[in-house]
Order: C-alpha cells, then sequence, then structure tokens
C-alpha cells in the first residue's frame, strides 16, 4: 500500500456465476478504516452487482464477435426445442441467417436462446418466425400494422389507444398459440409474462376465447 500512500484498504474479489475470479474491487484510504460489518456488507454486495455487470458486458461482447457461430448455435437451439415441443422445424433459410445476423444483439447467448424459443413457439409450417421473435422486428411489425401512415413515432397516444394496442397483442399471441394460456407453447411465455399476468390483463381488457 505504501506506493500509493494508503494506510488501510478493503478488497473483494469480483465473482463470476462459476466462482472464477473477473477482478478485484479495492478502496484505499490514508487513514485505519474502522471494521464495520455493516460497510463490509454493503461493499460486498456492491462487488457482486459490479461482477455482474462485467459479466453481462463480456457476454455481449462475445456474441457480436462470434458471426457464423450465432448461426450454428440458433440452429442447435432450434433443434432442442422443436424436439423438446414436438414439433418439426426446417433448417434455417437465408432471411433467417440474414436477420440473425442482421441484430444488434443488445444480450448474451441466453438472449439468442429466448429469441430461438420464441420463434419456434410461433413457428408456421415448420419455418422459425424470427419475425415475431427478435424484438426490433416485432417492434417495427406492430407499428406497421397499427398506426396509420402519417403518424410519426413520436405522437402521444392516450391511455385508451395503448391498452387497444396491447389487446391486438394480447390477442394475436392467443391465436398464434391457439388460445392456450399457460405451458411450453402456451401466450405467457411467447408473451415473457405469468400466465396469472395473462389472464388478469385478459379479465381487464375483456379478451374472451371465441366460441
Amino acid at each position: 500500500m505504501k506506493p500509493v500512500g494508503a494506510v488501510s484498504y478493503m478488497g473483494v474479489p469480483l465473482l463470476d456465476i462459476d466462482g472464477q475470479v473477473l477482478g478485484h474491487l479495492a478502496v484505499f484510504d490514508t487513514r485505519p478504516m474502522p471494521e464495520e460489518p455493516r460497510a463490509q456488507t454493503l461493499f460486498r454486495i456492491f462487488a457482486a452487482r459490479a461482477a455482474a455487470e462485467l459479466q453481462r458486458l463480456r457476454a455481449e461482447t462475445e456474441v457480436r464477435e462470434r458471426g457464423n457461430d450465432i448461426i450454428l448455435l440458433a440452429s442447435a437451439f432450434a433443434e432442442k426445442f422443436a424436439h423438446k415441443m414436438g414439433r418439426r422445424i426446417e433448417p434455417l433459410t437465408q432471411e433467417d441467417t440474414r436477420h440473425l445476423k442482421s441484430y444488434n444483439w443488445p444480450g448474451n447467448v441466453r438472449e439468442l436462446q429466448n429469441v430461438i424459443e420464441r420463434a419456434v413457439i410461433t413457428s408456421q409450417g415448420g419455418r422459425l418466425n424470427l419475425n415475431r421473435a427478435l424484438p426490433e422486428t416485432a417492434k417495427d411489425t406492430l407499428a406497421k400494422m397499427t398506426a396509420p401512415a402519417e403518424e410519426t413515432s413520436e405522437r402521444i397516444r392516450t391511455i385508451g389507444e395503448l391498452e387497444g394496442l396491447e389487446r391486438q397483442n394480447l390477442i394475436r399471441a392467443l391465436e398464434t398459440t391457439g388460445w392456450r394460456v399457460s405451458g411450453e407453447n402456451g401466450a405467457a411465455r411467447l408473451l415473457g409474462i405469468n400466465s396469472s399476468t395473462l389472464s388478469s390483463r385478459m379479465k381487464a381488457l375483456g379478451i374472451k376465447r371465441p366460441r
């Protein structure tokens, strides 16, 4: 500590989920630090959050730099989920490959896995439905289907309009899954919410399965 002019310090390692050391976090002081358990606990919590963020950034960079490996991973995930759900999935097309490579992947491998799972759930005729599964593509599709041509994305919508959009989106998800709410192939999983939350929103918005 002498080279930095410190007489005391507090330090903890930054660990990933497997217990591997990513780095160290330390605080130096020119005065003796009192031994305060609360301060040490808060320091460990901060270190855990810093480690999680560091791991997320590394994973994000890893996915973006993988290039063609993304396609290999996507194919493996598609086969895995198709087998699990008892569905037949065709190999990735050139269009699928273009969609996957052009997406800006703000997450890690787990996000890619979630996207492919949604694509399998909403697949039609053995084709992955990446138009629904990829977040940016889904937003663009929803905007084209619900907004008049002369409107811009900057227009402020009323509560009623937002509820209308939500209702359309929930109905679209329910129709895609054959009005199944929960389970592996259910609309709740497709929407990324709990089945109880979906049921509650359906009741609030007056959504009922057609007879």
